[in-house]
């Protein structure tokens, strides 16, 4: 991992985040999908299909049209797994699993308590770098 700062999610290494579960794996997918399958090229039939076989071809894909992409798709739950206050999680971006994780609870919620909060976990994440 370089120290250099990226400002596009897209060509990130590795993600910081304080949740991990079902949203953080939904958006992950947003941010890198998987790559699209090689399709193989389908072979012609060879037998005729009649007009009422068409029909009915037509009569399907006309309901899947109107279905569009809610078919078997469940909805994104958001899920409190993973997600605790002082939490954090280093996720790869490519495996998508997670290489390291702290908790560290700030004292108080004043900016210099969470900015020496960060900078612990900031100190910590390099030491263990350092190690490898």
């Amino acid at each position: 991992m370089s120290n250099s700062k990226i400002a596009d999610p897209k060509l990130a290494d590795a993600v910081l985040t304080d949740q991990i579960g079902e949203g953080f794996e939904a958006k992950m997918g947003e941010l890198f999908p998987p790559p699209e399958p090689v399709e193989k090229p389908e072979k012609p039939e060879k037998t005729e299909k009649t007009d009422k076989d068409k029909a009915k071809g037509e009569d399907s894909q006309n309901m899947m049209d109107m279905l569009g992409d809610t078919v078997n798709k469940l909805p994104t739950l958001s899920s409190s797994f993973g997600h605790a206050k002082g939490t954090l999680f280093l996720v790869d971006a490519k495996s998508k699993e997670v290489v390291w994780s702290t908790y560290d609870v700030p004292k108080d919620a004043t900016s210099r308590q969470l900015d020496r909060t960060a900078n612990d976990i900031v100190s910590r994440l390099k030491r263990e770098l350092k190690k490898k």
